[in-house]
């Protein structure tokens, strides 16, 4: 039977030589080796050639060849072929493929071959090649394919980069040789430097710190062997160098009829976070059982101000549930007179200087009542200096601030200015006038008579003299007394150079006494200057007089930071207070120990000194043993106050 010649292809036209092109044998082997251009096809081709192994000359390879390294039609080299841009190592490589390929029964040829691009760095293509033989003593002719592989391997290296700086590496176990795979990752992570290591199942178990870790691994390598299990833990290992470390382990198994072939997966360093999450629990835990056990409100608010955890405290004090307060804004809770004071506070936290405020307002709780409490708001911040959180505690001070006792409280204050203020108006008019005619009058007497009167008259007049200077005395004592409920501003005090005016006003009783006085540095503090000089001159001047017949006074003054300002200190060698006169010697016109010598005072100094330091948010009180000495303590507040 012959054959239909329509459907047989044209035959090829011969070239000047009188042998068909390349192109034309090209099509003939489509036509009769369908096979070979069927796996050409499968393998996404980005460039065919062919390469006739009897004349060099004649080769031939498809035009997007040249478009991937990137070279113009016209700058196609003369000749076309393509092993002028091969590296020589390889195309010798390749070359000896094809040799072993002699009598036409070789494998296919497969292998990576460098090409140079058009603007001189080197891509990676996978070249797969036939041998195709038309004689019985060979291939003739070569037919096969370039794929461009710099993508992928930029893919691959890129990979390799994002693991290593991730610390993530691959692992393998094959089931049936026990040979374990560790990858350079892998080994850098154990602390393994030697890149032939080759761990065992036994040994790479041992990594594992003894105990949950590595009695954990042992079991999810037991359910996969058994179920197919995969697993996903969190261990610790001991690494080559001794050191503990947090690792995730990833594995699955490759099964293959049914049984375990391999055991893979991934292995990554998670130590740092993995400490941080750690401490992040310990902070979580500290700050969850301060929610439940703080007996005062606390609240955590957003970067907005709105409430995102609360605790049983706060909900308890306003009258709402957690879940009612939840997603609430702080301000949602103020008096209505408040909120603006509020806006104002949160403005104030965003100035980095300030990262805290405190204030006291109103809250309206579930019920509608006013409910007084003291709030202290802190601003938390991120790395980037922003404000992520507020933290807020809140106290209850409503019975403090109750509107009666408020009342209660102005009136008492109201009634001691007017007392005082009537105080000043008697000492300065009423009393004192009369005090000086009679000095006026004994000096006179003194002056005129004292050469007619007797002993005893002179006597007489002395004593009057006595008693009308005690009279000043004490009508000035209580002027500066009274002066005290004035007020006045507060300034900066620097007590050191209030300390030594003090000393130089007391030097010459000090010469008297022969006494010492040993002082230490002072601070500087908020208050009134003039008041601070009147508590250290009393107390001092009082250290120096009442000291014990025919010993010198020594007198330390002390000071130490306490929580909120400072503690003063003023110790004696004196004659002592009793137990009973302790009580008392802060009231007016109160005097004690005046038998022991001849002293002499209003009365007032102590009293003074007791509304001066309170005025400056402070205490006094007095610590003394009969014939031992005293031991004055005050403390004054560093923060500002009216």
């Amino acid at each position: 039977m012959t054959s239909d010649s329509s459907d047989q292809p044209p035959a090829p036209e011969p070239h000047a030589a009188g042998l068909p092109t390349v192109a034309e044998e090209l099509r003939v082997i489509m036509r009769d080796q369908p096979a070979v251009f069927l796996k050409i096809e499968e393998a996404a081709v980005d460039a065919t050639f062919m390469w006739d192994l009897d004349d060099p000359t004649r080769h031939f390879v498809s035009p997007r060849f040249w478009s991937i390294l990137g070279y113009d039609a016209d700058a196609i080299p003369p000749d076309g072929d393509w092993q002028g841009v091969a590296d020589p190592k390889d195309l010798a490589a390749f070359h000896t493929a094809i040799e072993a390929h002699a009598s036409c029964d070789g494998p296919e040829i497969e292998q990576r071959i460098r090409l140079r691009h058009a603007h001189g760095y080197e891509i990676l293509t996978e070249t797969y090649a036939l041998t195709v033989c038309h004689r019985s003593n060979g291939p003739n002719r070569v037919i096969g394919i370039h794929r461009d592989l710099s993508r992928e391997r930029q893919l691959e290296i890129l990979l390799n980069e994002t693991n290593t700086a991730a610390r993530i590496g691959a692992w393998s176990w094959d089931v049936a040789s026990g040979k374990i795979y560790w990858s350079p990752v892998t080994k850098l992570i154990h602390g393994v430097d030697d890149p032939d290591y080759q761990p065992v199942l036994d040994t790479a178990i041992e990594f594992y710190r003894e105990g949950y870790s590595r009695e954990l691994i042992q079991v999810v390598i037991a359910a996969c062997l058994k179920e197919g299990t995969p697993w996903d833990e969190l261990c610790e290992i001991v690494t080559a160098k001794g050191e503990f470390r947090w690792v995730r382990v990833i594995g699955h198994a490759e099964r293959f009829r049914g049984e375990n072939v391999r055991l893979l997966g991934s292995f990554q360093d998670i130590h740092e976070q993995r400490l941080r999450d750690l401490e992040l629990a310990k902070s979580e835990a500290l700050l969850s059982n301060s929610f439940k056990l703080i007996p005062s409100g606390m609240l955590i608010l957003d970067a907005e101000g709105r409430v995102e955890r609360v605790s049983a405290s706060f909900s308890r004090l306003i009258g709402y549930a957690p879940h009612e307060i939840i997603g609430q804004a702080f301000t949602d809770f103020t008096h209505p007179d408040g909120r603006e004071a509020d806006a104002a506070m949160f403005d104030a936290l965003e100035d980095t200087e300030r990262p805290q405020f405190r204030s006291e307002k109103r809250y309206v709780d579930a019920a509608g009542k006013n409910l007084w409490v003291d709030v202290a708001v802190a601003a938390i911040r991120n790395d980037q200096d922003e404000i992520s959180n507020y933290l807020a505690q809140v106290i209850d001070v409503t019975n403090a601030k109750s509107e009666e006792a408020y009342r209660v409280h102005l009136a008492f204050l109201e009634d001691k200015a007017r007392e005082m203020e009537q105080f000043a108006y008697i000492a300065s008019h009423d009393l004192r006038q009369p005090v000086l005619t009679l000095k006026g009058y004994l000096g006179a007497l003194r002056e005129d008579y004292d050469a007619k009167l007797d002993d005893a008259g002179r006597e007489y007049v002395t004593i009057m003299e006595s008693a009308v200077e005690r009279m000043d005395l004490m009508i000035r004592g209580l002027l500066d007394y009274s002066r005290l409920s004035k007020s006045r501003q507060l300034e900066e005090v620097n007590l050191d150079e209030v300390l030594k005016g003090v000393l130089d006003d007391i030097e010459a009783l000090r010469l008297e006494t022969g006494g010492e006085i040993e002082a230490g540095g002072m601070p500087v503090v908020y208050g009134r200057h003039i008041e601070l000089t009147q508590v250290f001159q009393n107390l001092l001047a009082n250290a120096l007089k009442y000291h014990r017949r025919g010993v010198a006074p020594r007198v330390e003054i002390t000071c130490r930071a306490i929580s909120g300002g400072y503690e003063f200190c003023v110790l004696d060698n004196g004659i002592g207070i009793s137990d009973s006169d302790q009580d008392r010697i802060f009231g007016l016109f109160q005097r004690v120990g005046e038998g022991a010598h001849d002293t002499t005072g209003s009365g007032i100094g102590l009293a003074s000194c007791k509304t001066i330091v309170e005025r400056h948010g402070g205490s006094i009180k007095v610590s003394s043993t009969l014939g031992e000495g005293s031991r004055f303590c005050f403390t004054i507040l560093t923060e500002q106050f009216q």
